[in-house]
Formats: structure tokens, C-alpha cells, sequence
């Protein structure tokens, strides 16, 4: 939807106030055409002129989780700030199906929920070869199953998964609603995932987890949980923030899937004591 056209969607309603959870200067631009009289965010990408309500970065919100810097946000403008507490209140039915499905498919070791995709770029994806070698070694070390989460265009890489996963494991990608895919997360065991909209679902549910970064921050928008492990590589380019590797991709290509499979088991672990 372009600029022109969405601004005059929003006008219709005739809001008095926008608070801006985006740094875009789009989104400021968009709300001023709408006429939306109160406009506040914070003053990033040269939109301090558009906003009413202008809020200041302090330098120590800049190296926080994002949960904590809108949380900021909302102080400033003189509002309470809400719980930390992550939560997703789901459909019974589509919770019921989940539970079905889990209840058919998992073995003796569990189920593992696997999402090899991303949707900013390749430069988060770890490659879906390494997810293919991680779901084998579930499936030899724990005798779990795993199950394959993603969109349409996670199809591809779903394919390399199960050729490469000699064992029980199920391809979703595109089969599922999203309402069905958030309560397949909350019935899975384990969830191992890129930096993605599903990861910070997982957390929300509660599901342990196991968040592959490379190109992204992973003190800004890490899995907001304490059930959760961060692998990463701690190289001078990362984090680059691209959306693309402009590299040798090194960041995500030097996580082995031993290395992911072995914070797996620990996790599993620590969640059956």
C-alpha cells in the first residue's frame, strides 16, 4: 500500500494521537499526511520536525532490548509503562489442533520445532543444510521428531531439511494459518529458530528455544525469555545489520549443527528437572 493511499485510509478514522513504535521517517510522514494532530516517537531518521511529541535517545536506551527502549518511550510521554510479561492468547480450537498434532507426531524424545526462515534477509537465515544436519542429529541423539515451520517460500529449504533429516520429521511450511502455526510452536518441546517474528512468538509462548543470530543485534531484539539460548559468533562485522552478507557469511556458516544440537540438549534438559 503506498504512502498516499495509506495516509488517507488512516484519516478516516480521524485520530487525535499516533505514538510511533517505528523509527521510519515514513511512518511520521504518513501520520501528518493523515492529519493526525498529535504525533509522538522518538527523533530518528531526521523526522524531528514532523513529530509533536518528539522524545530524545538517551545514549544507555540505545544497548537495551528493544522491549525496555519502547517501554522508554512511553515513560517520556508521561505513560505508564506496561508488565514485561510476554503473552499470546490463542484460539481453543486452534490450541486443540496443535495438541492433536503433537500428540500423532511426537516420539519417545519429543518434538522439535524447526524455522529456517526468515524474512529481512538471507543474512539471518542459517543455511537449511545445517538445519538438515540438526534435525538428523535429533533424531539419532534424542529420537525426536522435528517439525518444519515457515511460509511458502520457506519450501525450499524445507526440501534440504527432510532429505537431510533421516528421521521423523514434518514439513508445515505454507499449511497452517498463523493462528495454527503459534499453537504448534506453544505444543512443540523445543523451538530452534532464526532471528524472526516466530522466535519472539516462542518466547511469548513460553517454549524453550534455541535463537540462531548472525547479521542481527542480539541484545536489542533477542528472545525476550529466560528460557532461551543465544549461539552466535562474536566477529568484528557482526552485527552488520544488512540485510545481505557483503562477506563470506562467516557469522551464520561457522554455527556447526553439533554446536546448535548441544545447547538443544542442555536446553531439554534443564526443562525436564
Amino acid at each position: 500500500m503506498g504512502l498516499w493511499r495509506l495516509s488517507r485510509e488512516l484519516s478516516r478514522y480521524g485520530f487525535d494521537l499516533a505514538i510511533l513504535l517505528q523509527n521510519a521517517f515514513e511512518a511520521a510522514f504518513i501520520s501528518r499526511l493523515a492529519g493526525i494532530p498529535a504525533i509522538a516517537g522518538y527523533k530518528r531518521d531526521c523526522r524531528g520536525p514532523l513529530l509533536s511529541h518528539g522524545v530524545g535517545i538517551p545514549r544507555e536506551r540505545r544497548v537495551r532490548h528493544q522491549v525496555h527502549y519502547y517501554q522508554g518511550l512511553l515513560e517520556d510521554l508521561g505513560l505508564t509503562k506496561g508488565s514485561d510479561e510476554l503473552f499470546l492468547e490463542l484460539p481453543p480450537n486452534d490450541k486443540q489442533w496443535a495438541s492433536d498434532f503433537a500428540i500423532q507426531k511426537r516420539e519417545r524424545g519429543g518434538l522439535i520445532g524447526l524455522n529456517p526462515g526468515a524474512a529481512y534477509g538471507p543474512a539471518k537465515r542459517w543455511p537449511a543444510e545445517k538445519y538438515g544436519e540438526l534435525a538428523r542429529g535429533v533424531w539419532h541423539k534424542f529420537k525426536a521428531s522435528t517439525v518444519i515451520f515457515g511460509t511458502e517460500a520457506d519450501r525450499e529449504a524445507a526440501r534440504t531439511i527432510v532429505k537431510k533429516s533421516e528421521g521423523s520429521c514434518f514439513d508445515m511450511t505454507g499449511k497452517t494459518s498463523l493462528s495454527r502455526a503459534m499453537a504448534l510452536i506453544g505444543a512443540c518441546d523445543a523451538f530452534v529458530t532464526n532471528d524472526s517474528g516466530l522466535m519472539h512468538i516462542a518466547a511469548a509462548l513460553k517454549t524453550p528455544l534455541v535463537a540462531i543470530f548472525g547479521s542481527t543485534d542480539h541484545v536489542a531484539t533477542g528472545p525476550f525469555s529466560d528460557n532461551a539460548v543465544i549461539v552466535r559468533r562474536d566477529i568484528s562485522c557482526s552485527p552488520c545489520l544488512e540485510t545481505h552478507c557483503k562477506e563470506d557469511f562467516e557469522c551464520m556458516i561457522s554455527i556447526s549443527a553439533a554446536e546448535v544440537l548441544t545447547e538443544l540438549g542442555n536446553l531439554l534438559k534443564l526443562n525436564q528437572e
